[in-house]
């Protein structure tokens, strides 16, 4: 961890890091979700999110590419789910109007990985959707609830103005 006292970050002059408004509108969303718990119950947690989450740390690390399907994946959406394991879990992907720029193979064979990752005695990957937002009622996104990704495909940009003085 850096500590820096406050009279150090008078000697820097501030500078826009985001190149557009898609840039700046992803970091925020990575940055406010970065360290934010789900409002998931533990068992679904264990049973349906930590092994997403696991898989997609070890893609990230082994630098698959496999993960540039969720680089146009807006919002990847679990629906509600009840009962005891397995758990059924359907899960849809927000994607952008103009749609996937491989129209979904990509996506489709990621899916196909998802499914291996989850233990069949605690859950099973029963469905998927890709949609765009306005393909979906507000009813049906109300039904789902959303895992924050974004810090697994932000790759960032090393922006001038963001980095220390030299002098620091």
């Amino acid at each position: 961890m850096v500590l820096l006292e406050k009279p150090v970050l008078l000697n820097l002059t501030p500078a826009s890091g985001a190149l557009d408004l898609a840039t700046k509108q992803k970091f925020a969303r990575w940055v406010a979700h970065r360290f934010d718990r789900s409002a998931f119950p533990d068992d679904i947690i264990g049973a349906v999110v930590k092994p997403i989450l696991d898989n997609l740390s070890q893609m990230q690390v082994e630098n698959d590419p496999d993960l540039d399907a969720l680089r146009v994946v807006k919002e990847v959406r679990l629906a509600k789910i009840e009962g005891s394991p397995p758990f059924d879990v359907h899960i849809l992907f927000i994607i952008p109007e103009s749609g996937l720029p491989d129209n979904g193979i990509a996506l489709d064979r990621f899916v196909a990985r998802m499914r291996r990752w989850f233990n069949p005695l605690a859950a099973r990957l029963v469905a998927w959707d890709a949609r765009h937002i306005y393909g979906i009622t507000v009813g049906d996104y109300l039904d789902t609830q959303q895992i924050y990704l974004d810090h697994y495909t932000y790759r960032g940009q090393t922006i001038q103005g963001l980095l220390p003085s030299p002098r620091i």
